[in-house]
């Protein structure tokens, strides 16, 4: 998988799960081939956000889910963070690295941000009120203008006058950095717009991604029922822990199993 497939996969988590955001802690990274963080955070699509409140403990098979508690630093001493384990009485006490809590986060507002750089507009981009909208500005080509704006409903999209043109059509990443098809957006700008000749996106690799990723999900939520009945009574933590060690976990991260295996 490479980084236009990992972006392609996040939008079609804003799809699944009506959202325009999407938080990816450390367990979730980690599972990504290399460079790929590297390429969509150096070209600002992740942004840093606020550190995780729990992780997953990985101390024991049990892999359950704690509450982080943070010391800060004092008299010299640096700050600290550990979660209690009270589920045994050989542990108490595990100290995390702040590594590990880390978190990011692709949303709305910092996808319109670099769409509106890469499009060279000067003024950041303004979300219209009660809408999944931003309006990105305005473009002039030989014949026409056309307000460009960033839609998020029922996929990721460009709005360019009556053309909706899904981004993963013509955003993509070379050589390490993220480029857009201008020209593809200057023609349809030029490109008389009626009822005949509305831009028809090919939705085939949308929906074959779509339903790669729901079919993903149907296994691990097969699995999560299969362990409960062979071991029943564990936490979820344990069941998704045993799924990412299966066949069909397929190198995902535990936290990202958890939250689709009970769906």
């Amino acid at each position: 998988m490479n980084a236009n497939n990992k972006l392609a996969e996040l939008f079609d988590y804003f799809q699944c799960h009506d959202t325009t955001e999407v938080i990816l802690g450390c367990d979730e990274i980690s599972s990504w081939p290399d460079g790929v963080f590297d390429q969509l955070f150096n070209n600002a699509l992740l942004k840093t956000t606020l550190p995780a409140n729990f992780i997953n403990c990985s101390e024991c098979e049990e892999c359950c889910r704690k509450e982080i508690s943070r010391i800060e630093s004092i008299n010299n001493l640096p700050a600290r963070a550990f979660i209690i384990c009270d589920q045994r009485d050989d542990v108490g006490r595990i100290i995390i690295d702040f590594e590990h809590f880390r978190q990011w986060k692709l949303d709305g507002n910092s996808l319109s941000q670099k769409l509106s750089k890469l499009l060279g507009f000067t003024k950041p981009p303004s979300k219209e009120r009660g809408l999944n909208k931003w309006i990105l500005g305005v473009l002039e080509g030989k014949k026409h203008k056309a307000q460009i704006s960033l839609i998020i409903d029922n996929g990721v999209s460009l709005h360019i006058s009556s053309h909706v043109v899904p981004l993963t059509e013509i955003l993509s990443f070379e050589d390490n950095n993220l480029t857009i098809d201008k020209d593809e957006i200057y023609r349809l700008i030029d490109k008389p717009i009626d009822k005949e000749n509305v831009y028809k996106p090919s939705t085939i690799r949308n929906e074959a991604r779509k339903l790669k990723t729901q079919e993903q999900w149907k296994l691990w939520q097969k699995e999560y029922r299969k362990q409960k009945k062979d071991k029943p009574g564990m936490t979820d933590d344990f069941y998704s822990k045993q799924i990412a060690k299966s066949d069909v976990g397929n190198g995902r991260s535990i936290e990202t199993i958890r939250k689709h295996m009970k769906q």
